[in-house]
């Protein structure tokens, strides 16, 4: 058992290595690159590594897309810096603001199952027997769900969650609606037609706990912070009642458990192209 999870953790770190792929989407102003030893104009399309440095004057913006899962990062800060360290200050940031208030509605996912003052927050929980269980009965589910829109198919559709996105020059970002009287644990799945599937929603994840997302009963939530380029890839909203880990279920969606458990877990799916 220590192995196995020796092994995830390995191959966690060398998806998050490979993700990393990033080439220019815009700038504004004057920003620069530096790359083989001198400075040059940055140009949309243009390859960038992370050990790469840029040069961004004021009010400059250089908008970077992750190749790997499309999703848009923003430098803003004005000056001379790294980009690998530009990357995990942002990264870092959209993190802490949906991590607020955590413990709190951990708590009361804990003690009563349902809270009613919230619209989302990233809760954290010790991981217990039950997600384990969660995580195992819903890997399969999503591997037939993946196994469908790649076909073509699309699954039947929730009436009772939607995800929403919205569309402003080129960038896209999401909206989750809850129409109803219970509390979800949500997160996106972007399902490219070639390539693995990946969570939208990653959090900053430790050895003892793990971030989740929460949507409660009839709200509506918006995620700005979180920008993709539109591109051909399927968006799908995974909604549930139970706790899972979805850095978890992106490994084992490309390396499942050996046991399909027969008992289904209780999934609302919403799906947007």
């Amino acid at each position: 058992m220590k192995k196995y999870f020796t092994l995830l953790t390995i191959l966690s770190l060398c998806y998050a290595i490979q993700a990393q792929n990033f080439q220019i989407f815009r700038t504004t102003a004057d920003v620069q690159v530096y790359q083989n030893k001198q400075w040059v104009s940055a140009q949309k399309r243009m390859p960038i590594a992370l050990s790469d440095s840029v040069k961004i004057t004021s009010n400059g913006i250089l908008s970077l897309l992750n190749t790997q899962n499309n999703q848009i990062i923003e430098l803003k800060k004005a000056g001379t810096y790294c980009v690998k360290k530009a990357v995990d200050a942002s990264l870092n940031e959209s993190a802490n603001i949906l991590a607020q208030t955590t413990q709190n509605i951990a708590n009361a996912v804990a003690t009563t199952g349902k809270s009613k003052n919230y619209n989302i927050y990233g809760a954290t929980m010790r991981s217990e027997l039950s997600t384990i269980e969660t995580n195992h009965r819903l890997v399969f589910q999503l591997l037939s769900i993946v196994e469908q829109i790649q076909k073509g198919k699309l699954p039947k559709q929730s009436k009772l969650i939607a995800l929403h996105t919205h569309v402003n020059d080129s960038i896209q970002t999401f909206s989750i609606e809850n129409k109803d009287k219970k509390a979800y644990v949500v997160n996106i799945l972007r399902i490219p037609k070639s390539g693995k599937p990946t969570f939208c929603l990653n959090l900053n994840k430790t050895d003892s706990e793990y971030f989740f997302y929460l949507i409660g009963d009839q709200s509506t939530i918006s995620l700005p912070n979180i920008p993709f380029a539109v591109d051909d890839a399927t968006y799908v909203l995974i909604a549930t009642p139970e706790i899972f880990d979805a850095s978890w279920l992106e490994i084992a969606l490309c390396y499942p458990p050996q046991t399909n458990p027969k008992k289904k877990l209780k999934l609302e799916v919403f799906t947007v192209q």
